[in-house]
């Protein structure tokens, strides 16, 4: 349940203020996973009352927490080192290769979404829509980065607000609008030199940065964590 995100309606409003990702699995945490495949269940669970449940030992995720990864340790097994580099886990079951699937589409759609052509080039862009100064091109790219690292910040807290899907899906069509008005608006200035439409085209560059910033740039780091299962993370 918590490796997906999907909590228990029981725990509605007693979640502790942690990341999504230190709830994000029943072996997530290999170090708890190793000292309750060793026996050591009283350490592993002073650890999660620590660092999941802020110190309270009554908390329901602990006791949520212990049984999964105890299930997941008699299903699985702990890892060895024979068995760490086995990539065949990733392929043992039709359920295992869509779970890579999805995690390969969303590395292929992260590449391919417009993001690296605006980041790695936007002085070439800002340049084609009649910013020249060097010194000015860097502040927007300084300004461009801290936008996309506030909108993926404040995107990591929606995740289970919005919901995953509706985040991706809104983004990619957000990208896509903001692209074409950024090809429109510079074709404009480029052969009408409409000032307007130039400083149009900045702020959709930076629109369009904080878009992709929002969904993608947030989910990236754990999605894999989320859709494969216990053992192909270890």
């Amino acid at each position: 349940m918590l490796e997906f995100g999907l909590f228990p309606s029981h725990l509605d409003g007693k979640l502790p203020p942690s990341l999504p990702k230190r709830l994000s699995g029943s072996c997530k945490s290999n170090f708890d996973c190793r000292l309750i495949g060793k026996g050591r269940t009283e350490e592993a669970r002073r650890i999660i009352t620590y660092y999941h449940a802020n110190g309270d030992a009554n908390h329901p995720i602990c006791d949520i927490e212990m049984s999964e990864i105890s299930k997941s340790l008699e299903a699985e097994g702990m890892t060895s080192i024979q068995t760490f580099f086995d990539l065949r886990v990733l392929f043992k079951s039709p359920a295992r290769r869509y779970r890579l699937m999805l995690c390969m589409a969303m590395a292929w759609f992260g590449q391919f979404s417009g993001n690296n052509i605006a980041s790695y080039y936007l002085p070439i862009m800002l340049e084609a829509v009649g910013i020249t100064s060097v010194n000015t091109q860097l502040l927007l790219n300084i300004i461009y980065a801290l936008t996309g690292w506030v909108a993926a910040s404040s995107g990591a807290r929606f995740h289970d607000i919005v919901g995953r899907r509706k985040m991706l899906t809104g983004s990619c069509i957000g990208m896509a609008v903001c692209l074409a008005i950024v090809a429109a608006t510079a074709a404009d200035f480029q052969n009408n030199g409409n000032l307007q439409s130039s400083k149009a085209s900045i702020a959709f560059i930076f629109i369009f940065g904080v878009v992709f910033a929002f969904a993608f740039t947030s989910m990236q780091p754990i999605y894999p964590a989320e859709v494969l299962s216990s053992e192909c993370c270890h």
